[in-house]
C-alpha cells in the first residue's frame, strides 16, 4: 500500500516550541530564541540542557531532525554565566570533532581548582 510508503506527519508546534528540521542547527535556532542580553552559547546550552535526547551523542551538533523544542524561559538561559556556556560550546565542538561523548554542562570554572 501506498500509504505505508507517506512519512508520518510532523508534529504541529504550540506557541514556544519548534519542531526541528533536517537543516536546523542549535546555532539557527537559538538566534531565534535568544532574549536580549543573553549570548548565544548562553541560549544554545539551556536549549540543550533541557532537551539532550534531541541531540545525537547528546552534543549540541547532533540536532535531529522532528524534535519538539520548548523555547527556554530567560531564566533557564541565565543558568550558566556567559564564561560557562562558551567552555560548554567549545566542550561539545571538541567532543564532536573526536567523538567522544559531550558532557553535559561545562565546569564552572570559579571553582575548579588546579592541582599542585
Amino acid at each position: 500500500s501506498s500509504a505505508a510508503a507517506l512519512p508520518a506527519p510532523a508534529p504541529t508546534p504550540v506557541e514556544g516550541e519548534i519542531v526541528t528540521q533536517k537543516n536546523d542547527t542549535l546555532w539557527r535556532i537559538a538566534s531565534r530564541a535568544r532574549p536580549a542580553g543573553a549570548s548565544m552559547q548562553q541560549t544554545m546550552m539551556a536549549i540543550h540542557r533541557n532537551y539532550a535526547h534531541a541531540f545525537a551523542r547528546q552534543n549540541i551538533n547532533g540536532l535531529r531532525s522532528g524534535q519538539v523544542l520548548r523555547l527556554p524561559t530567560p531564566e533557564q538561559i541565565d543558568e550558566l554565566s556567559k564564561k560557562q556556556a562558551i567552555q560548554a560550546v567549545a566542550m561539545n565542538n571538541e567532543a564532536w570533532k573526536t567523538g567522544s561523548a559531550a558532557p553535559l554542562e561545562a565546569a564552572d570554572t570559579t571553582t575548579v581548582q588546579s592541582s599542585p
